[in-house]
């Protein structure tokens, strides 16, 4: 489900480079405008900002449990 939003997401910024109005595009998307927003303004999705906050990378704690 997160990949297709953020396939949307993709899709929604595209419109707007586009000319789309920020507000048009992300009710028709039904995205909320906040969210449109902060990534046109470079945000990213919590899945990814999570993982640049930890110690340690999937692949190392993998090695660990492994």
């Amino acid at each position: 489900m997160n990949t297709v939003r953020e396939q949307n997401i993709a899709s929604v910024i595209d419109e707007v480079k586009r000319g789309v109005t920020q507000r048009e595009a992300a009710q028709n998307w039904g995205i909320p405008q906040a969210t449109l927003y902060d990534r046109i303004h470079g945000a990213t999705n919590k899945k990814t900002s999570k993982l640049t906050n930890r110690r340690l990378s999937p692949e190392e704690e993998l090695f660990l449990i492994n």
